[in-house]
């Protein structure tokens, strides 16, 4: 059986590149529709974070909170 490997290099010693914004607009080619969907729904956490309301790790964990419920879902964790 294939097993995958989930890989998050946060210092830049295994890729030369941003992840997380590598695999954002992976995942936007990948589920369009959700992608979009999940903009529209937090688009007033980007609006708040532009006047300093909310700070940026509010809103990463807002995005991670989705993937993770996508990946529960659809492998029924």
């Amino acid at each position: 059986m294939k097993k995958k490997l989930v890989v998050y290099d946060f210092d830049k010693t295994i890729y030369d590149g941003e992840t997380g914004v590598n695999f954002s607009v992976f995942y936007l080619k990948k589920y369009p529709l959700k992608s979009i969907l999940f903009l529209i729904t937090y688009s007033r956490y980007l609006f708040l974070y532009l006047f300093k309301i909310v700070n940026l790790s509010k809103i990463k964990e807002k995005y991670f909170k989705f993937l993770e419920s996508h990946t529960k879902r659809k492998y029924r964790i």
